[in-house]
């Protein structure tokens, strides 16, 4: 289904009472939201269809259901009317439960619905990608039924909750829901409004208003997102944050919608509006459950958002917060500019990982990947619609045979939160995400530190990820805390380059996205002190001291394009940039014939790196049909050019001892040294494949500040 869009919500009014005269026999018009809401002085409600609703035709045992996801709509609570829409995925693992979410849509109090299409969508995926039942509740709109209606239809969604938790396995017509759910997870979840139904709900819930909840039932956690709220004094973002023409919420709408949905006369600071004013109840004095709060870096709510997170704190609260850049209110349900779709994946990360959790506290890992394979064609049968499954990497990735790809979300991606100008930022690093290349997509986060010494300029790292060229983001959670470490304890200015991932661009896309991040830092060099959305980070930059490095297949990508670069294939770099060095961190690369490492080195249970998710990353990034000799994989082959023609810069190796790739890496070293290059190499003892940022075994920290102090040496003797 395509993208839907919402225009640019205009509220019509005349210091508070306007008048519009109407031509349906209703008289003048009290409030209006233009395109979604006309309220009459009459009484008289009009909504415009905005958004499409669109009918629940996903069966609880539809066989073909999108997203792998079933879904049916259920009467709540027959006196007022209220339903809900439950989703649930259509496998679980045997025997397993599934948390339960109760959703409660966003549009102000007055608009909106469970069946409205974007909402139908985005919590399909919800349902599908944080692999949770839902429960999205239509409660009651106003101005016909104002405050505190829609919070009593939330503690009427949990009652009706706790009901089916007491049924068991006694069948009905939601029978099929109530087996998948983990009743003993439940988490109160919405947006813009509905985050601030769900606040008010957990409020509820924890003051006792529905008594004992039930010995089977338990709320876990709230997410709100981007939770609408208000006040009689403005926030910074509220005076001064331009909404582009497609924005979902302006402070004029803001203000209609709270006029239309608190008790008549109220202001802006009734407890129900504004949880922080001197007439709500201290916080303190809530019972709350841990609270994620989903912050849109150019939503008008933005400040008033983290201003609820700072006080949450400051009572004592558990709050986790995740700030998403570039994009507005309400951008994971209507799309409206060109960061939503990859915002949207992250914030679905992020809530998994909350969910996740709050089932098991403490460090995440990544489980050893294991291979799905027979005779090099593996055939798995899948319930979703694609068939058999071709490839796949336990936890990872998996590639059917009609050549739909599945990414699973082995590790949070985390939004960029440390704006150009951050006092606060973490580690003394400052950050911010930027377009590389419109055409194809690639983009890059951007690390500096806050402070460098009086007109000092600082070396350029341009950093690739790893991921065997097939999973893996500049915004997974884990490279997102190296580099930041990099960037202050190497002092160095990074570019951590998000490129295209096989097998949907096998190679050389990826070698094509790293020429085109140099092209990209090339026209920075030649910028000076133009103003625009990176001059904070090109006025740190040193562009005549410039290094390629990459862990995993991200230090195979570094070193292909050094060759390129050697080999002029961008033509002059520019009087103002060189490239000074390479750093290549566990390099992968492959060979038809086995190393003694290869065949030897018994992996622990964590390794991130076997031969098997080797070979099979290998095939999903090569050409098809290449062998694991082809000169990308193997550039010590026969096939390969001959490493005394390559003009490469000065290289430092870093080698894992316990890597299946050790010896593979080892032997790289030795030939570049019999070919004339500059080689220096490091072996960190006792630690495996990607360590410096799985950290998947106590000796992982003190190897990663030895990687850390011998990249800031090699980067400084140059």
């Amino acid at each position: 289904m395509g993208a839907l869009h919402v225009g640019e919500p205009r509220v019509s009014f005349q210091q508070q009472q306007p008048v519009v005269v109407a031509k349906n026999g209703h008289g003048a018009v009290a409030e209006e939201i233009h395109g979604l809401i006309r309220v009459y002085k009459d009484g008289h409600v009009e909504r415009l269809p905005a958004i499409p609703v669109v009918p629940c035709t996903w069966g609880g045992t539809a066989p073909d259901a999108p997203c792998g996801v079933v879904a049916r709509d259920v009467v709540v609570d027959r006196a007022t009317g209220v339903w809900a829409r439950l989703y649930a995925p259509t496998t679980t693992a045997a025997g397993g439960r599934l948390p339960v979410v109760v959703y409660f849509h966003g549009g102000g109090f007055c608009v909106g619905s469970a069946a409205w299409s974007c909402y139908h969508e985005f919590l399909a995926q919800l349902s599908a990608r944080a692999g949770c039942a839902v429960m999205s509740v239509d409660y009651r709109l106003a101005p016909e039924h104002r405050l505190p209606a829609a919070f009593d239809d939330g503690v009427a969604a949990v009652r009706w909750l706790r009901h089916q938790a007491s049924r068991g396995a006694a069948p009905d017509e939601v029978s099929w829901w109530r087996a998948r759910c983990g009743f003993d997870r439940v988490f109160l979840m919405g947006d813009s409004a509905g985050a601030s139904i769900a606040f008010h709900v957990a409020a509820r819930l924890g003051q006792g208003q529905l008594g004992a909840l039930s010995p089977l039932l338990a709320v876990r956690g709230a997410v709100l997102i981007q939770p609408f709220f208000g006040g009689e004094a403005r926030t910074a973002s509220e005076k001064t944050m331009a909404q582009p023409p497609r924005s979902a919420l302006t402070v004029p709408t803001s203000d209609c919608y709270w006029r239309l949905a608190l008790p008549a006369g109220a202001s802006r600071d009734h407890p129900w509006c504004n949880p922080v004013s001197r007439a709500a109840p201290r916080l303190e004095t809530l019972p709350l459950p841990p609270l994620l709060v989903c912050v849109s870096e150019t939503d008008v709510l933005r400040d008033r958002n983290l201003e609820l997170c700072r006080a949450m704190r400051r009572a004592g609260k558990s709050v986790e917060q995740a700030m998403y850049g570039g994009v507005g209110h309400a951008f994971q349900v209507l799309h409206n500019c060109h960061l939503s779709q990859p915002r949207t994946q992250e914030m679905l990360a992020h809530i998994r990982a909350f969910v996740s959790a709050r089932r098991r506290m403490g460090a995440l890992h990544v489980g050893e990947p294991r291979v799905s394979f027979q005779q090099q064609q593996p055939v798995v049968v899948a319930k979703n619609g694609h068939g058999a499954v071709a490839e796949e990497i336990h936890g990872l990735i998996r590639v059917y045979k009609d050549g739909h790809v599945e990414r699973l979300p082995a590790i949070p991606v985390v939004p960029c939160t440390w704006g150009g100008t951050a006092p606060d930022a973490p580690c003394g690093v400052v950050a911010r995400d930027v377009v590389v290349d419109r055409a194809t997509g690639v983009w890059a986060r951007l690390y500096a530190p806050t402070t460098t010494a009086a007109g000092g300029r600082l070396p350029v790292v341009v950093y690739f990820h790893g991921g065997g060229f097939c999973v893996g983001s500049a915004a997974w959670s884990c490279y997102h805390e190296f580099l930041a470490q990099l960037s202050a304890r190497a002092a160095c200015a990074v570019m951590s380059v998000d490129y295209r991932l096989a097998p949907e661009h096998r190679l050389p896309a990826a070698f094509d996205d790293g020429v085109a991040a140099v092209r990209w830092l090339r026209h920075q060099a030649s910028r000076g002190a133009a103003p625009d959305e990176v001059s904070w980070w090109r006025a740190r930059c040193c562009f005549d001291r410039v290094f390629l490095m990459g862990d995993s297949a991200g230090a195979s990508i570094a070193f292909h394009v050094a060759a390129r670069l050697g080999q002029g294939q961008l033509g002059a770099l520019s009087p103002l940039l060189a490239v000074r060095g390479a750093v290549l961190i566990q390099p992968f690369f492959g060979g038809e014939a086995r190393t003694a490492s290869e065949k030897t080195m018994a992996q622990p249970p964590r390794s991130a790196l076997t031969v098997p998710t080797s070979d099979c990353y290998w095939r999903l990034a090569l050409p098809a049909g290449a062998s694991r000799d082809h000169p990308w994989c193997n550039p010590v082959s026969r096939a390969a050019p001959r490493l005394e023609t390559l003009p490469l810069p000065p290289l430092l190796v870093c080698v894992s001892e316990t890597d299946v790739l050790r010896d593979r890496n080892l032997e790289l070293c030795r030939a570049m040294r019999r070919a004339g290059k500059s080689v220096e190499q490091a072996m960190y003892g006792g630690v495996g494949h990607a360590f410096q940022v799985l950290h998947n075994c106590h000796l992982s920290q003190p190897r990663t500040q030895e990687m850390l102090a011998h990249i800031r040496a090699f980067v400084s003797a140059r």
